[in-house]
């Protein structure tokens, strides 16, 4: 492996057999170092419309995941305040209603009144 560093710090070159850790970014940097400053600006450009369009879709994913975990929410909230609404036409304490829900004693306050 040292022997294919010393080849590529002689000669420039990396040949596509070699295998030592890193001379895969050093033979991609010396690419990028051969290319006219038209072709540089051109990659550079490239690399970074690449770049926005990662981060754009993994904020796609980022939102699709918050909707995903949001809606979740929402529906375990509906769920309890279901329940509490049942419970409160039972006849059921507040704090009982609380345990069993996990609703607040505002929540559970206002669903009396509304009732």
């Amino acid at each position: 492996m040292l022997d294919e560093w010393i080849y590529f710090l002689k000669n420039s070159e990396v040949g596509d057999d070699f295998k030592a850790k890193g001379l895969d970014k050093a033979k991609e940097k010396l690419r990028y170092e051969e290319l006219s400053e038209e072709d540089k600006r051109f990659y550079n450009c490239s690399t970074e419309n690449r770049r926005i369009e990662m981060s754009v879709e993994y904020t796609k994913e980022l939102e699709v995941a918050f909707e995903k975990e949001q809606a979740e929410l929402d529906a375990k909230q509906g769920k309890a305040i279901e329940i509490a609404k049942n419970l409160i036409g039972l006849g059921c304490d507040n704090e009982f209603i609380i345990k069993a829900t996990g609703l607040n004693t505002e929540q559970i306050d206002q669903l009396s009144t509304e009732s």
